[in-house]
């Protein structure tokens, strides 16, 4: 048994060899080399019949000059979910520059009120001040005149007698600092 297996693997090597060796001499330049042929600073010669390179061939691995269904389901797949992530991408731009849109005149909106606050609150400020400044200069106008004043000119202020006939406000009868009369007493006389 194990010679028929040497043998197997040695007919199995020989056919390769001639395929490989047809292929080599009766194929074309692969219009894109495979990666083993690149890897080996080779050429990559192919024929029609063939899905794989003379020198694949003759070593018995796949070559990746012809592409499998799988992979070839496998690519697309990944590009129509790469294209559909584009696309959500797009769509969420899209909402990001609407809703900063939205965002910049929602504070273009706010500074401009803000802005017409700080203007009202200046002016009132401004206004405050102007009418604190007359209210000091009428005063230092007062004290002033106040101050040119002689104390001299000022004559003492005299009850006249027929105020102290009105009678008494608190019940007990005033006297008169002049006369020491009490005003109950000056209204019976």
């Amino acid at each position: 048994m194990p010679i028929s297996g040497i043998r197997k693997s040695s007919q199995a090597y020989t056919r390769r060899s001639r395929l490989a060796d047809r292929i080599a001499k009766f194929g074309v330049l692969a219009m894109r080399p495979c990666r083993r042929c690149v890897t080996g600073g080779r050429e990559c010669l192919t024929s029609p019949e063939s899905d794989r390179c003379s020198a694949c061939v003759r070593s018995g691995v796949s070559c990746d000059l012809a592409i499998s269904p799988a992979e070839l389901d496998r690519v697309e797949e990944e590009l129509l979910r790469l294209r559909k992530e584009k696309e959500d991408v797009s769509v969420r731009k899209r909402e990001l520059k609407a809703e900063l849109r939205a965002k910049k005149e929602r504070l273009r909106k706010q500074i401009a009120f803000l802005e017409k606050r700080q203007a009202d609150l200046i002016r009132t400020e401004l206004q405050n001040i102007e009418e604190l400044e007359a209210d000091e200069r009428r005063e230092r106008e007062l004290e002033a005149q106040v101050a040119t004043l002689s104390p001299t000119s000022f004559e003492p202020f005299v009850v006249p007698d027929d105020w102290l006939a009105v009678g008494s406000f608190g019940g007990t009868g005033a006297t008169s600092p002049h006369n020491g009369i009490s005003s109950t007493s000056n209204s019976t006389s």
